[in-house]
């Protein structure tokens, strides 16, 4: 089973893997926590007397919340509210950005990356297949395509060689281009 979802086309094939539910789940638990905390944090900051010997009871008008020696519960409130709302959209958008997608399209003659050219198809040399040793002696497999007199995108790895060298196949019969098998670090054969 293919982590990609493969889009066949007569101009195009496209690689699609989406974004890990997983994270939305994780990020949904971690934001319910973070803001119950918060929420204990306000209701303690409003409860609470001004911590410093001769305040008053009201601190020093509405900004006397952002003062830590007679507020503390009231200052750390502030301090998470803000990091919330600076955290929480740069978390969502690293997520929407986890899904990656590889288009070989022939029409336009290029292949691209979610949406952003990579190489143009012309360019491109082969497919390779490599075949990689982990520290603990285990074979692991390297899907890459050449273009342009040695450089290289990355498209994917897996232990499963059934998995990979259906993929390789695949895009080496739609580029037109060889499939080159290599082992090991040093490339050989």
């Amino acid at each position: 089973m293919s982590r990609f979802q493969i889009t066949r086309e007569d101009e195009c094939i496209e690689l699609a893997m989406p974004f890990d539910s997983g994270h939305v789940v994780r990020g949904g638990i971690l934001f319910l926590v973070s803001v119950g905390c918060n929420l204990v944090l306000a209701i303690l900051a409003l409860t609470q007397e001004p911590a410093a010997p001769g305040a008053s009871p009201s601190g020093s008008g509405p900004l006397g919340i952002l003062q830590p020696q007679a507020h503390p519960f009231g200052f750390l409130w502030v301090l998470s509210t803000v990091v919330l709302v600076i955290l929480i959209p740069i978390y969502v958008l690293r997520i929407r950005r986890s899904g990656i997608t590889y288009r070989f399209d022939r029409a336009a003659g290029r292949l691209t990356m979610n949406g952003r050219e990579l190489a143009p198809l012309r360019l491109v040399e082969r497919v390779r297949l490599r075949t990689m040793t982990d520290p603990d002696g285990a074979h692991w497999y390297r899907l890459t395509v050449d273009y342009a007199d040695g450089h290289e995108i990355f498209i994917d790895d897996s232990y499963d060689a059934d998995e990979l060298t259906a993929l390789a196949l695949d895009l080496a019969d739609y580029t037109g281009r060889p499939l080159v098998r290599r082992g090991g670090r040093d490339e050989t054969t």
